[in-house]
């Protein structure tokens, strides 16, 4: 079964899977999250006897997504968190930043968490650009109404 799933990957290429992650790009890292995978089918299918029972259930597994704003448009998710919603954060057009948020904003069914910072410490590769003092981006945070009993 795996020298299948290696043969698609080396179908798909490089490049494709990249394009789908950041995290992808990296040959190294990509080698680790399939050997990662690799162990969690095998776990899945020790468990379950039908293949496609097993395979589903990997998708269930304690699943989180991790996804830029642009990557998740036209995605749903019961809970998305909203990082950094700071004005460092988001800059550029007006209309370009407010379309940007809101998609991110509609992603949510359920419950939707949006957080800021005073700090953000400067990363190696950070441009010359990067402001570790944050503000929060009052207008931004002005769209979404606080629950009852939560913090502001």
């Amino acid at each position: 079964m795996w020298r299948t799933v290696e043969g698609l990957i080396q179908r798909i290429g490089n490049d494709l899977i990249a394009a789908l992650s950041h995290d992808y790009e990296n040959k190294a890292r990509f080698a680790e999250l399939v050997d990662q995978t690799k162990d969690q089918v095998q776990c899945c299918f020790e468990k379950n006897i039908r293949i496609v029972e097993s395979l589903k259930s990997l998708s269930e597994i304690h699943s989180v997504r991790i996804l830029t704003i642009h990557k998740c448009k036209g995605l749903e998710f019961d809970i998305v968190i909203v990082q950094g919603v700071e004005r460092q954060t988001f800059f550029g057009k007006k209309e370009d930043t407010e379309c940007a948020y809101f998609v991110a904003l509609s992603r949510a069914k359920q419950r939707l968490i949006v957080t800021t910072s005073k700090f953000r410490e400067k990363l190696p590769g950070a441009n010359k650009y990067w402001e570790c003092s944050r503000s929060s981006h009052q207008q931004f945070l002005g769209y979404v109404v606080p629950h009852a009993g939560g913090s502001e």
